[in-house]
């Protein structure tokens, strides 16, 4: 799992991602949510979705759905709580 918390004035948003682990690569959910946002990001940038170069934030790079899709089609599971 991975959990990041976001806060703009009173608004709290909370979003994880869970992976599952990959048996006949023997590697557990960790390691693959480790390595999975560099490996879409390589996939968007074969697709051309991400051009830009530079040392740049990865939000400005490209398109986030982009990235929550790509992911997604890996079994990433996303969860958006908002309190």
């Amino acid at each position: 799992f991975h959990i990041v918390d976001a806060f703009l004035g009173d608004r709290h948003v909370r979003v994880t991602c869970k992976t599952s682990p990959v048996p006949e690569w023997g590697l557990g959910g960790s390691v693959i949510s480790t390595s999975a946002p560099a490996a879409a990001a390589v996939r968007l940038m074969a697709k051309g979705k991400i051009t830009a170069r530079g040392a740049i934030p990865p939000e400005a790079a490209m398109v986030p759905q982009d990235m929550f899709d790509e992911l997604a089609s890996r079994n990433a599971v996303f969860s958006v709580t908002e309190y």
